[in-house]
Formats: C-alpha cells, sequence, structure tokens
C-alpha cells in the first residue's frame, strides 16, 4: 500500500522501482502545444478501459506509461491502492498520504499536483491522469538525483538552472533566480521535497497557461477579473 511502503524508493538515489534505465530528460522534446485539454470528452466508467489517451503538455507523460507493460501493471495496481473510496477517481486527500523518498507527499504537494493534471477541473484525477502524475513524480526525482552532482540531498543556484530545463521547464535565468530567491527559503539549497512543490508550482503555471491559450499562440491575453481568478487558483 502507499500509506505504509514507499513504491518509489526507500530513499533518496536509489535505483528506478521499475529496474530499468530512464530515458534522459535533459533536452527532451517539449509536449507544449497540444489541444486544449477542456475539450477532452469526459472520462469512461472504468479508467483502464479507455483507449484514448490525454492531450496537454503532460501527455508526455502518460504516453511512457503506457508504452511499458510493466509500469502499466504497477501503476494500475498504486492507483487501485490510493483510490480508498473505489470512486475511479483520485482527490488530493488520498494522494497526500503516499510515501515518496521516505516521507509522506503532504496535501501541499498534493493538491498542487491534482491541479496541474486535473484538465476537467472536477478536484479529482481519474486513472489516465494519474498515470501523468506519477511519470512526472517519477521523472522530477531523476533530474534532482542528476542535477545534485555533489550529493548533498541539496541542489545549489548554479544546478537548478539545468535541473529545471532537464525537468522540461524552458524558463529564463532571471526567472529561475526568481524561483530560487522564493523557494530557497533557508538560503543552504533545495532540497527533493521543495524541489518537487517547485516543479509543481510551475507545471501548475504551464497547464493554466495552456488552458488559456487554446489557439496554442505562445501568448494570452487576460482581464484583470481573470488574472485575479488565476492568481486565487495558485495561491
Amino acid at each position: 500500500m502507499y500509506t505504509n511502503q514507499n513504491p518509489y524508493g526507500s530513499q533518496y538515489g536509489a535505483p528506478n522501482p521499475y529496474g530499468q534505465q530512464q530515458p534522459n530528460p535533459y533536452g527532451a522534446p517539449s509536449p507544449y502545444g497540444q489541444p486544449n485539454p477542456y475539450q477532452t470528452a469526459p472520462p469512461p466508467a472504468n479508467p483502464y478501459a479507455s483507449q484514448q489517451g490525454l492531450t496537454g503538455w503532460y501527455a508526455i507523460y502518460y504516453n511512457q506509461v503506457m508504452q511499458n507493460p510493466q509500469v502499466l501493471a504497477q501503476v494500475q495496481q498504486w492507483f487501485a491502492a490510493i483510490d480508498r473510496d473505489r470512486s475511479g477517481n483520485v482527490s488530493a486527500n488520498e494522494l497526500a498520504g503516499i510515501q515518496f523518498n521516505g516521507r509522506p507527499l503532504g496535501i501541499a504537494v498534493a493538491t498542487k499536483l491534482v491541479k496541474v493534471f486535473d484538465k476537467d477541473c472536477s478536484g479529482e484525477i481519474d486513472f489516465k491522469e494519474y498515470a501523468a502524475l506519477h511519470q512526472f513524480l517519477t521523472t522530477m526525482q531523476s533530474v534532482f538525483f542528476q542535477a545534485d552532482a555533489d550529493r548533498s540531498g541539496t541542489i545549489d543556484a548554479r544546478e537548478i538552472f539545468p535541473a529545471l530545463t532537464g525537468a522540461g521547464f524552458q524558463l529564463s535565468f532571471a526567472t529561475v533566480q526568481a524561483c530560487v530567491a522564493k523557494f530557497d527559503t533557508t538560503r543552504r539549497g533545495i532540497d527533493f521535497p521543495t524541489f518537487l512543490y517547485l516543479c509543481s508550482h510551475l507545471a501548475h503555471l504551464r497547464s493554466i497557461f495552456e488552458w488559456n491559450d487554446p489557439q496554442n499562440t505562445g501568448r494570452i491575453n487576460l482581464t484583470y477579473d481573470a488574472l485575479c481568478h488565476i492568481g486565487t487558483d495558485i495561491l
């Protein structure tokens, strides 16, 4: 069960739980620029039955799971264990208790992650969305481990830029510096839980941007009211 056994690896830097080499996330093609996810049809009653994939920037994570039968079987098991009420969907409260690197994911990160992948804004994620979330978590762990060259358990300002680039976030150096200033509250580097929260925050912003850019122009126009709504959502 997720609540008492960590399916992702018991300690920081543990081997990949699937026993297979993960693809190199550095320089991977960006999945940004997919159709508006709000146009996706509602999920079927059986979350495993649909052959229709996800759309959106995070579809690449879902596809990685679907292309590996061993991983897919494990993700299905873990989804069933987390879905305690057997609703076919997972809430932030259910997600918060899973163990990641030996510690609970926590409600703050879980809530943020649900918002990233909850493309129909239901407040919950179905199996397809959970599969993308799961692979996102695995990729963030791999990226962090690669960036932490000195194995200190933290990454500093020099290591954070390639780490975020490897995570798929194409940001200017000035923006990355602003992120470090905001999230590195101890000024001793960013540990993995903080890095995961930062990446979840950036991923949420990316989803919001995409959902407000249905024509995939790379730009959005916002009214003051829309900006307030978005600002409230990301708090």
